[in-house]
Parts: structure tokens; C-alpha cells; sequence
């Protein structure tokens, strides 16, 4: 009678996506043996940084921008990637919204100099966001905790303000009635704009639910972008796994179970597709369909321009966001 052989590894990760590498870590410190299978010649999914050969000494970050959850996330905040060498500059503005005929909307770290700009939406912008800056890692743990259990910061008194302001703010921003607590055009879109950085149908409440999240974050630790790309974040998880005994593999392809290696447990950073095509018939028929019918959000483009000098903006207050 013939037996499988044995797991070579505890755990195969599938994709080394920011997300990826962070279950990686985590399970290699726990002590089990982990791999990751990476598609593509170079690591970080869409955390790498480039060098596309456009001008000399410029590198890219071919996906990604700021990195607001790379200071604030539950599991960066533990892993501390400043105490690992990663340099983080925090702009003094997070981003600006531009807007015709008048000053554009500046979402300032400064929760004062934005409520300033704001003019009679000031008082409603520091009731609201303000509040919610205030209290800003009840504000995460709320929206990235584990869900596991109830976090910490929620049994404390001032839990008793925030969290019904986070749950009521996602609510009403989730809803055609978004924009009623705000009167100014420049509030609603500082709204709409960080809003925006979800990609999906407006209003609804998953988009809602990121407003609320990085508006509070940029009065906090801010829009940080790492010196040297986004791929020096990666880097940092990768000596991590890899002093924890994490093995990484680049260039291989798996696009059905065959290309998966034996494991105890398989994890995918993929696409809700590519999910789909590896585990074919191994999946609830339902669960299957569903991936293979996941609504994809509207497609995004970042351009990065190599200057000779500052952008000449309209309003020269632009040229401080980040």
C-alpha cells in the first residue's frame, strides 16, 4: 500500500505580495518551516521598486505610492520597520485635492491647518475627523484588528465616543447622504479624494470605510514614503523570513495544485481568479463560482515623472502633498 510522502515544508505561500510575506513572517516565527512561491523574477508583488532605466539613479515603485498602513497597520506597528533601517518621510501634506476656480482642498498632518482651510466646515471637520484622529489606534484596531476578539482600546472609556462616531461616519459616507455633515466644496472633496484611493463604485460602505481610516491616519503618523522605494519595506520582511528560516523562491509559476510543493497548509496571495484555477475542484462548487465571479474594482494609473524642477501649480500649496 502506497502512502504521500511527507510535507517538505509546513507552509506554502503562494505570492510575495506585502500580504504574502507578512503571513510568511508571522508563521516562520512561530517556528514552523514556510516557503514562498514568487511568479515573478523579483520579490514584493506590488511593493517592488524598479529600475526602469529612465533616468540614471531614479528607481520606481511600479505599484505602489504612499504607504500609510506601513506605520500604523497592526502588524507593521509590531514588526517596526524604522527600528530595521527603513527611512519614512511623512510629507506635511498627505494629499491635495486640485479644484477649479479656487484653492485646492489640502489634507495637511495638522489637524488645525486643515480645519483652518476648511472655513466653515472647520468646526464640523474637528468634531468628526478630528475626533477620530485624536484616537487614532482605536481607529485602526477597529478596522484592521484580527476580529479574533475584542481589542484592547475598546474597553476603555473613550472606546464610548469613537467607536459609534467610526460606525456612524462609514454609515453615512457609505450612503447618497455622504456628504451631509460637510457644506464646502473643499471638504467634500478632501472626502471623496482619499475616498477614492479604494477603487470601487461611490459612495458605498467599503469605500466609506477607507476614507475614514486614512483620513484619520494622515492627521496621525501621516502618508509616509520609504527613501529608496517600497521595496525597502519588502526587504525588511524578507531578511526577517529568512532569519526565521523562510525559504523564497522566484520565478515559479503555480497556476493549478500540480505546481504546488507538499505542505501542511497552502496559502494564496493571488487574485480571486488565479485563487480559483488552483484549487479547482478542491473548493464547495459555490465557493469556486463565487471567485470566478469576484467583481474587480475600476482599474488605476500612477505616473511618475522625472522633473527638472517643481511642478509650476496654480495653487503652489499642491506641491507639499505627497
Amino acid at each position: 500500500m502506497s502512502t504521500a510522502p511527507p510535507p517538505e515544508v509546513d507552509v506554502v505561500v503562494v505570492g510575495s505580495g506585502p500580504n504574502g510575506l507578512a503571513a510568511a513572517v508571522t508563521l516562520a516565527r512561530a517556528g514552523l518551516s514556510v516557503q514562498v512561491l514568487e511568479s515573478q523574477p523579483t520579490i514584493g508583488g506590488g511593493a517592488r521598486t524598479l529600475d526602469l532605466g529612465l533616468a540614471q539613479g531614479v528607481v520606481h515603485d511600479i505599484c505602489s505610492a504612499a504607504h500609510p498602513l506601513a506605520l500604523a497597520s497592526p502588524f507593521f506597528d509590531a514588526f517596526d520597520v524604522r527600528a530595521r533601517g527603513v527611512r519614512a518621510i511623512a510629507p506635511a501634506a498627505s494629499y491635495a485635492q486640485p479644484l477649479d476656480a479656487q484653492p485646492a482642498a489640502i489634507a495637511w498632518r495638522d489637524l488645525e491647518r486643515t480645519a483652518e482651510g476648511l472655513g466653515a466646515d472647520g468646526p464640523a471637520w474637528r468634531a468628526t475627523i478630528g475626533t477620530l484622529a485624536r484616537h487614532e489606534d482605536l481607529v485602526v484596531e477597529l478596522a484592521l484588528g484580527d476580529k479574533r476578539s475584542v481589542p484592547p482600546a475598546l474597553l476603555t472609556p473613550r472606546s464610548l465616543l469613537t467607536a459609534p462616531l467610526f460606525g456612524a461616519m462609514i454609515g453615512l459616507q457609505g450612503t447618497p447622504a455622504w456628504d451631509l455633515p460637510f457644506r464646502t466644496e473643499r471638504a467634500r472633496a478632501l472626502l471623496s479624494g482619499v475616498a477614492a484611493h479604494a477603487i470601487g463604485t461611490m459612495p458605498s460602505l467599503a469605500l466609506s470605510a477607507t476614507a475614514m481610516l486614512l483620513g484619520t491616519i494622515w492627521h496621525g503618523v501621516g502618508w509616509p514614503i520609504p527613501v529608496g522605494g517600497s521595496q525597502s519595506i519588502v526587504d525588511t520582511l524578507v531578511a526577517d523570513l529568512r532569519a526565521h528560516g523562510g525559504q523564497i523562491i522566484t520565478d515559479h509559476h503555480v497556476r493549478t495544485w500540480r505546481d504546488v510543493p507538499p505542505a501542511r497548509a497552502v496559502l494564496l496571495d493571488t487574485p480571486a481568479g488565479a485563487a480559483a484555477d488552483i484549487l479547482a475542484n478542491r473548493l464547495p462548487a459555490s465557493l469556486e463560482r463565487a471567485l470566478r465571479r469576484f467583481p474587480h474594482g475600476d482599474a488605476a494609473a500612477k505616473v511618475d515623472f522625472v522633473l527638472s524642477g517643481p511642478v509650476p501649480w496654480r495653487d503652489p500649496e499642491v506641491g507639499e502633498a505627497g
